[in-house]
């Protein structure tokens, strides 16, 4: 238990508090395009093509190289029918 809660505090430690802050920080940078890129696949999975479209186009504004947005956005289209390439 001791060891599980020295890793938790362990980036307050060494990068101080606002390091530790940036860690969890909801603010668009590399890293949330790919959690857009998922949440893209499950609004997908859940049948919300609308909201999983919005999704990969952002992670496609914040990472132009973004293979699994594309991928996404091509198999929402698909599902929809809408076979119009569409640049976000």
């Amino acid at each position: 238990m001791l060891a599980r809660i020295s890793i938790l505090v362990l980036p307050l430690v060494a990068f101080g508090q606002q390091a530790a802050k940036d860690l969890f920080s909801l603010t668009p940078n590399a890293q949330s395009a790919v959690t857009l890129e998922l949440r893209g696949e499950v609004k997908q999975r859940k049948g919300d093509l609308d909201g999983a479209m919005a999704d990969y186009n952002q992670a496609l504004k914040l990472n132009p190289k973004a293979a699994g947005a594309y991928i996404g956005r091509g198999n929402v289209g698909f599902t929809s029918g809408d076979t119009r390439l569409r640049v976000p």
